[in-house]
């Protein structure tokens, strides 16, 4: 599915985040829903899809994060990740886009459960989380680094 546009937008009612396909000429090929938008300040859809070979991942305004094949746009796994983990979120709800790597997918639901967790990218099941901060989401996206030769995780 190289030859692709994939996005993420609302529906025609826009009460629903979408993730959907186009052909490099602007042809819809699918539109799948996948979660619920923020309803607070500036509601819309805030997350960009990571594209990993056949599937994407995609996180809504409220923290659900979505597992997608790209073929069909079948929803393969999806976790309600900012109910699981008590997301606090500031006045733009869940604003992010997923890290994916090592088999995982990282999320920074923030408050006082945890900070950041990952989850197995082929299951949605928890596979770590980190200590909380006590702190709200600050919309930034996960980014891998290597310092010094140790492979660290920023956000």
């Amino acid at each position: 599915m190289g030859n692709y546009l994939y996005i993420t937008g609302m529906n025609e009612d826009e009460d629903k985040e979408v993730f959907s396909a186009y052909t490099l000429d602007g042809k819809k090929v699918y539109g799948t829903v996948y979660g619920s938008p923020w309803q607070g300040t500036y509601p819309e859809t805030r997350t960009t899809p990571t594209i990993v070979k056949n599937k994407a991942y995609v996180i809504s305004g409220l923290g659900e994060i979505v597992c997608l094949n790209i073929e069909k746009g079948d929803i393969i796994w999806k976790v309600d990740a900012g109910t699981l983990f008590g997301h606090k979120t500031g006045k733009w709800g869940t604003s992010e886009c997923l890290l994916v790597f090592d088999n995982k997918v990282i999320y920074t639901p923030s408050g006082d459960q945890t900070t950041m967790v990952a989850l197995n990218a082929e299951t949605g099941e928890t596979v770590w989380k980190s200590q909380p901060l006590g702190d709200a989401g600050a919309y930034v996206s996960p980014i891998l680094i290597t310092h010094k030769g140790k492979r660290q995780i920023i956000g």
